[in-house]
């Protein structure tokens, strides 16, 4: 997972790219939020199944928050549980 800014735009996004080299059908979630507002409306989310990579949509005026956060959760393909990594903030 990385988190990515641009000065010229003034934002943040997210992007997850996959390893493993296995694209059997997981679903995977990122999502970019700031730090002090995780289920506010200024959210952004992007999913994916069986991708190798995901990026979210740019969360526009960065440089007007405290700080920006990054959760991913990888959903299960049949018989395995739902895994969220803690969320990377900067």
């Amino acid at each position: 997972m990385t988190l990515l800014h641009s000065a010229v735009c003034d934002a943040v996004w997210g992007e997850l790219v996959r390893l493993d080299g296995r694209l059997d059908g997981r679903v995977i979630t990122i999502e970019v939020f700031p730090l002090d507002d995780r289920y506010g409306g200024r959210s952004s989310r992007a999913t994916a199944t069986g991708a190798s990579a995901v990026n979210t949509r740019m969360l526009l005026g960065s440089s007007r928050l405290e700080g920006v956060c990054a959760v991913v959760t990888v959903a299960p393909t049949t018989g395995e549980t739902s895994t969220t990594e803690a969320p990377l903030c900067v």
